[in-house]
């Protein structure tokens, strides 16, 4: 994705700005490998995992809503599929790169002790 819109509406992260702001921040370095070369070693290994995990289809939808600021509505106008469906995509991506997260943090915690 080249291109950066601006809503009219942004979105209302139901998780707040803060979860939104992580999550951008993958969601950039999984869609785009030149921003990966920004993240620390670990970083990237949490990118790797989160990019094999990760179907096309939601990190499309995940890159549109949180880095792009489109709302599902707009979102499925763009990708001519339902809302229902951009719904499903956001929140299986989401579940998905918070058990990597979890998984990392869970290392990270093991590894300080």
């Amino acid at each position: 994705m080249t291109t950066v819109h601006t809503s009219k509406h942004m979105p209302c992260y139901q998780r707040g700005d803060a979860y939104a702001n992580t999550v951008a921040t993958y969601i950039s370095a999984i869609a785009n490998n030149e921003r990966e070369f920004t993240l620390n070693r670990a970083q990237r290994a949490i990118v790797k995992q989160m990019r094999d995990d990760l179907t096309a289809r939601e990190l499309q939808c995940l890159e549109l809503y949180y880095v792009q600021g489109y709302a599902y509505v707009e979102i499925s106008k763009l990708l001519h599929i339902n809302v229902s469906t951009i719904s499903r995509n956001i929140q299986r991506g989401e579940r998905k790169l918070n058990r990597t997260l979890n998984l990392a943090r869970a290392i990270l915690e093991q590894d300080s002790v």
